[in-house]
């Protein structure tokens, strides 16, 4: 049997499509929280960032330098993607002098293993 659409309903602002759907959009559309997922997705939508990723997980910590040797990349190019993979929240930053160091966040552990990425 069909049932049909009840005008009144809709004017009272209720959904006839599905009447039990519950939003509570300040809890459900978190524009930081989507943010921050946004970015942490997008920092791993790379190749280049995987791979940096997989070395961090070997070495404690590289230099921008050895990234690039390992990676046979570009100065520039692989700063780009460490920038993006520090801003995800993914690796860490430390400076010495001239030179940048890269470490793997501790906290980025159970996103990795979210994608198996070990």
């Amino acid at each position: 049997m069909k049932k049909y659409i009840n005008l009144s309903e809709i004017e009272k602002g209720m959904d006839p499509c599905r009447p039990t759907l519950k939003i509570n959009e300040k809890e459900t559309f978190n524009e930081k929280e989507i943010i921050s997922i946004v970015k942490k997705t997008n920092a791993l939508a790379n190749p280049i960032r995987i791979k940096i990723i997989k070395l961090l997980l070997i070495n404690p910590e590289l230099c921008v330098c050895e990234i690039e040797k390992a990676l046979q990349l570009k100065q520039s190019k692989v700063s780009y993607h460490l920038a993006l993979l520090v801003n995800g929240g993914f690796i860490g930053r430390r400076q010495s002098g001239p030179w940048s160091y890269y470490t793997l966040n501790h906290n980025a552990s159970a996103i990795l293993q979210l994608f198996d990425i070990t």
